[in-house]
């Protein structure tokens, strides 16, 4: 697994413990769907008022049509066959990224992979509060 951060400050108004549940849905799938010695990478930025976590994995794709169905309840992809799960994983995951005021999307394609999306507004670190008093 290989991390990257392209912005030292991106930082996100977000609830600790939601946050840590998408994001390890989000590398367990990777982790699932990739090939032993295929990297999980994963990234974070500060984009457009936005902190963005990306994680990509080396898996097969999700074909097309059915990447708009994927985070629905109980879905599962035709490539997930034989592989533990309910298809409860994502929806879950965005509903959480959505109570925070932000999102989860995929973009994939057969073959090449498939990188996952985490959106949660950005926080200046000149505003956060002080708790040291």
């Amino acid at each position: 697994m290989t991390t990257t951060h392209g912005s030292p400050e991106a930082f996100a108004w977000c609830d600790r413990a939601l946050t840590e549940q998408v994001l390890a849905n989000l590398v367990s799938n990777a982790l699932k769907y990739s090939p032993a010695g295929q990297p999980v990478r994963i990234t974070t930025a500060q984009e457009e008022g936005q902190a963005v976590c990306r994680v990509a994995d080396g898996g097969p794709g999700i074909p097309s049509a059915e990447q708009a169905r994927l985070f629905e309840r109980f879905f599962r992809g035709s490539n997930a066959a034989g592989t533990d799960g309910i298809g409860l994983g994502l929806n879950i995951a965005r509903h959480l990224a959505r109570i925070q005021q932000g999102d989860l999307e995929v973009r994939s394609a057969p073959g090449e992979g498939s990188v996952f999306i985490l959106r949660l507004p950005a926080a200046n670190q000149e505003e956060w509060p002080d708790v040291t008093a």
